[in-house]
C-alpha cells in the first residue's frame, strides 16, 4: 500500500457564537474559539482536524495552543505518515511524543491524520478504525437553563426520539437539585433514561444526601458526583447508584481503572484526554473490566463532533447513546453540509464519501507570527 505524505498543512482560526451562554466551572462562555487544521497529500486528498481547548477544563492556554500548532505546521510538512496509525496502539505516541503536545493539539492533529488516511483509502473514518463498525451513532440530549427550560427540553427530547437525556446537577443547593431531578424523572416517565453530571461539585456527604433524595428515580448513572474519584468510589459503594468518571480520567493512567470499584461508565473526551490514541487505551481497558466506554464532546464544532461520532461508532459494538448532543448550542454549523441529529441519531452514511469541507467564510487562515 502506498504511503501518505503530508504535502501541505494549512491552519485556520474560528469563532462560533453560541445561542445562549455556557457556564463551565464558573466561566461564562458566549462563543467557542479554536483552530482547524487541513492536511493535504500529493494527490489532493484532504483531512481536517479541530483544536478547541475547553475553558475551565483544558489546561493549555490559547497562546500555548497557537504556538504548538505553528511549530507543528513547519515540522510535519513533507513528512510521510507512519503505517498503521489507525490501530491506535502507540504509533501516534512514537511519532508525535517528542513534541510534548497539549491534549487539544494532540487530538486535532491525530484527527486530521486519521481523516487524511481515510480519504486516501476512500473509506469512512469509522471503517478505517473498525471495519465492523456501524454507520449510525445515537446521542443523548443535553438539558440546560432554568427549571422551566429543562422541563420543556426533556419533553421535547422524548418527542424527538432520544433514548437518553443528560442533566447537569451540583450548581444549586442539594435540596433544589433533588427537586429538579425528581421533576425531570416525572417528565421522562421512562421514555428516555436520565443521566446526571455533577462535575465533582459535592463532598461525599452531600452526594449521598442527593442520592438518598432521588432514591425513587431511575437513574442510568451519575458522572463525577464527588470532588475526587476515590470519594466517587465510596459513593457508589454506599448508595448503589452507578457512577461514571470524566474529569478524574485526566489524572489517571488507563491501567489504573482496575483499582476502582463501582464504576459503570468512563466518559472519553479526546480533547481533554491527550487525543484519540490515549482515549482508545482507556476504552480497551474499560471493556476488559466490563466498564462501558462512552465517547463525549468538549463542545467542539460540528467538524470535531463528526470525527467523534466516527470514533464512537468504532469504539463499541453496542449502540450506547454518546455525549455528542451539543450541536444545538451553535448559531451556525461550520460544515458546508450541516451535521444533523434526527431522532437522537447521527447518520454517518451521509458522510461516507469525501469528507465535508468547512464553510470558509467562518475560517481565518493563520500564517504565523
Amino acid at each position: 500500500m502506498s504511503a501518505v505524505t503530508i504535502a501541505q498543512i494549512r491552519l485556520f482560526s474560528f469563532r462560533m457564537p453560541l445561542v445562549r451562554p455556557l457556564i463551565l466551572k464558573g466561566n461564562t462562555v458566549t462563543r467557542r474559539e479554536g483552530y482547524a487544521i487541513r492536511l493535504v497529500d500529493h494527490d489532493g486528498h484532504a483531512g481536517w482536524g479541530e483544536v478547541s481547548p475547553l475553558p475551565g477544563f483544558s489546561r493549555e492556554s490559547p497562546a500555548d495552543t497557537s504556538s504548538q500548532l505553528l511549530s507543528l505546521k513547519s515540522r510535519l510538512s513533507g513528512q510521510t505518515i507512519p503505517y498503521m496509525l489507525e490501530q491506535l496502539d502507540g504509533g501516534f505516541d512514537r511519532w508525535l511524543g517528542e513534541y510534548n503536545l497539549s491534549p487539544s493539539v494532540r487530538f486535532g492533529i491525530e484527527m486530521a491524520v486519521l481523516n487524511l488516511t481515510a480519504a486516501f483509502r476512500e473509506i469512512p473514518l469509522h471503517s478505517l478504525l473498525n471495519p465492523s463498525s456501524r454507520p449510525t451513532v445515537s446521542v443523548n440530549a443535553l438539558l440546560s437553563g432554568s427549571p422551566d427550560d429543562v422541563f420543556r427540553q426533556a419533553e421535547q427530547a422524548c418527542k424527538d426520539g432520544y433514548r437518553a437525556v443528560k442533566l447537569k446537577v451540583g450548581r444549586a443547593p442539594v435540596d433544589d437539585e433533588i427537586k429538579l431531578t425528581k421533576c425531570v424523572c416525572d417528565k421522562l416517565d421512562g421514555t428516555a433514561t436520565l443521566r446526571l453530571d455533577a462535575n465533582q461539585a459535592w463532598s461525599l456527604d452531600e452526594a449521598i444526601t442527593f442520592a438518598n433524595g432521588i432514591a425513587a428515580c431511575k437513574i442510568e448513572y451519575i458522572e463525577e458526583p464527588c470532588h475526587d474519584a476515590t470519594s466517587s468510589r465510596g459513593f457508589a459503594n454506599r448508595t448503589g447508584l452507578p457512577v461514571a468518571l470524566d474529569e478524574s480520567l485526566q489524572n489517571m493512567a488507563p491501567e489504573s481503572l482496575g483499582k476502582l470499584t463501582g464504576i459503570m461508565v468512563v466518559i472519553l473526551k479526546p480533547t481533554l484526554l491527550d487525543g484519540v490514541e490515549r482515549s482508545m487505551r482507556f476504552a480497551r481497558e474499560a471493556r476488559r473490566l466490563g466498564i462501558i466506554p462512552l465517547i463525549s464532546s468538549s463542545f467542539e464544532s460540528s467538524l470535531g463532533i463528526l470525527a467523534l461520532a466516527h470514533l464512537a461508532s468504532a469504539t463499541s459494538d453496542k449502540d450506547v447513546p454518546t455525549g455528542l448532543g451539543t450541536l444545538s448550542w451553535f448559531e451556525r454549523d461550520i460544515l458546508q453540509t450541516p451535521l444533523t441529529v434526527s431522532s437522537g441519531i447521527i447518520q454517518l452514511g451521509a458522510y461516507t464519501g469525501k469528507m465535508p469541507e468547512p464553510d470558509t467564510t467562518m475560517l481565518t487562515e493563520v500564517h504565523g507570527v
